[in-house]
């Protein structure tokens, strides 16, 4: 293909119903066949500073946080966020976007989670985790969880979770019973304040907190998170 980050005129291309194909077309090449993420991103954001209308831009950021966010490149997700929370170029921001750019590093002071009693300040050493009932890697991390939970609790983690589930049904045929107290879902999926607010795209999603309020980690798999160092690690089956 053409070299599209020096040269496609992308605000053309966003009116002429062709945006998605072209630009889904040349993401699998620099994924399948580059297979370089330094250089896809930087051509990312070649593409974006040639980009002077805002809504264009805005188009192209939110296009390309998705396509970071389903090929799991959740780096790339982070570090594009925060180039773009810096550009000044963004524009009445979908909800994926504004997420992206609210990307928490460790040591940023954890946000308020929204639960039916109001606003809640996170002050003691917590495993937050942010998941979607039937997601397979979602299955898989909850079985974890449920499996090691004892181990959580005697490493001195409260566990809250946080559900996109979009209904009271999205659970059924999972059958978990989670024993923590904080179960939070406001049923508004990826929309609701809490996935915003952590910046949240793609799920499963482990925070670690200590008790002063600050981030320390974020994770994909629990095993990651370093909790279960040293144990051997379990599953709920």
């Amino acid at each position: 293909m053409a070299d599209h980050s020096n040269k496609l005129d992308f605000e053309n291309l966003y009116t002429s119903g062709l945006w998605s194909p072209v630009i889904e077309t040349w993401a699998q090449m620099q994924q399948y066949a580059i297979k370089d993420d330094a250089v896809f991103f930087e051509d990312t954001k070649t593409i974006l500073s040639r980009i002077k209308n805002k809504g264009t831009y805005t188009a192209f950021a939110d296009k390309m946080v998705g396509v970071f966010a389903k090929a799991g490149k959740d780096v790339m997700v982070s570090d594009l966020g925060r180039y773009l929370a810096q550009s000044g170029q963004i524009e009445k921001a979908p909800n994926r976007l504004i997420s992206a750019m609210n990307d928490l590093v460790a040591g940023s002071t954890a946000p308020f989670l929204q639960t039916p009693a109001g606003k809640k300040a996170i002050t003691k050493k917590t495993l937050l985790f942010f998941y979607e009932s039937g997601c397979n890697n979602c299955e898989n991390e909850i079985h974890q969880l449920l499996g090691n939970y004892q181990i959580v609790k005697d490493k001195g983690y409260e566990v809250i979770t946080v559900a996109a589930d979009m209904t009271k049904e999205a659970g059924d045929g999972h059958g978990h019973e989670f024993p923590w107290k904080e179960q939070l879902c406001d049923y508004k999926g990826f929309a609701g304040p809490n996935f915003i607010s952590y910046g949240i795209i793609g799920t499963p999603t482990f925070f670690t907190i200590d008790e002063k309020g600050k981030i320390t980690g974020r994770y994909a798999r629990l095993i990651d998170a370093n909790i279960l160092n040293n144990f051997v690690l379990t599953t709920d089956k």
